[in-house]
């Protein structure tokens, strides 16, 4: 589920070298151990000391889809945040969410029935199916159930009006303790997409969810950075490192970073 920094490194201390050595000795010895096809690390911002260092190690790097979020610590409410969109994208923000927003109930649910998350894991299911810019995977039905038990997973739920009982969308947030809002999964019913315009009536609610609350920082995720970008988010590039002993992986992995 984790997104962001995964390797922490002190760059003034004169033994990081060898800490990073010590690092790959381990990995290489989990793969072996676990019979792993290859070792990925992911979520590099650009560097060149580290891309030397793993380059020498026989990583290859890969660019992962773009990554977005959002910066709230000066937005102390919705119309502010706004105001600041540029003139265009409020125009967007007006036309294909604001205008949808009352034909639709919208709910913030942090326990729910199993029949209702039924319904979230069917409609997470669809973007699994469907999303081919992120290589998702499928959850176990306990998995959803346990999201609802914890204190800080909520559900931001939407279903049309004049159908109360039939959720089209719904957004699996994170509370974590550094005031970060986490919309970690989304799921939707794809007839209903142009309709509600649901990916982004989902978005919206999320910024307004995360300002409701008095969060610091929303982490948007991976992919869909023009969609993201339209409603304010910043979109920088990430990259993985791939070791594996196949050669043919290797050379396909060679060609898709010049690619």
């Amino acid at each position: 589920f984790t997104e962001g920094e995964h390797i922490f490194l002190d760059n003034t201390h004169p033994r990081k070298t060898e800490a990073l050595n010590t690092l790959i000795q381990i990995l290489e010895s989990l793969e072996h151990q676990l019979k792993a096809k290859m070792i990925v690390l992911r979520d590099f911002t650009p560097n060149e000391e580290i891309h030397s260092y793993f380059q020498g190690q026989g990583f290859v790097r890969v660019a992962m889809p773009d990554s977005c979020e959002i910066d709230l610590s000066e937005h102390k409410n919705l119309e502010t945040y706004i105001s600041e969109l540029s003139a265009r994208n409020r125009r967007h923000l007006r036309k294909e969410i604001l205008e949808t927003e009352p034909l639709l109930n919208i709910k913030i649910m942090d326990s729910c029935s199993d029949g209702l998350l039924k319904q979230m894991e069917i409609l997470y299911s669809n973007v699994h199916q469907n999303n081919l810019g992120l290589n998702t995977f499928s959850f176990p039905s306990k998995l959803f159930k346990n999201m609802a038990e914890h204190p800080n997973w909520e559900f931001i739920t939407i279903s049309p009006k004049d159908e109360p009982e039939k959720m089209i969308g719904v957004m699996l947030c994170y509370k974590n303790i550094h005031k970060t809002y986490i919309p970690a999964f989304v799921g939707m019913a794809y007839n209903y997409l142009q309709q509600f315009h649901i990916y982004r009536q989902l978005l919206f609610q999320t910024i307004k969810r995360a300002i409701e609350l008095n969060y610091n920082h929303i982490a948007l995720g991976l992919t869909a950075g023009f969609e993201k970008r339209k409603l304010g988010a910043t979109v920088y590039s990430i990259y993985a490192y791939i070791q594996t002993a196949d050669n043919y992986t290797l050379e396909l992995m060679g060609i898709l970073e010049f690619s």
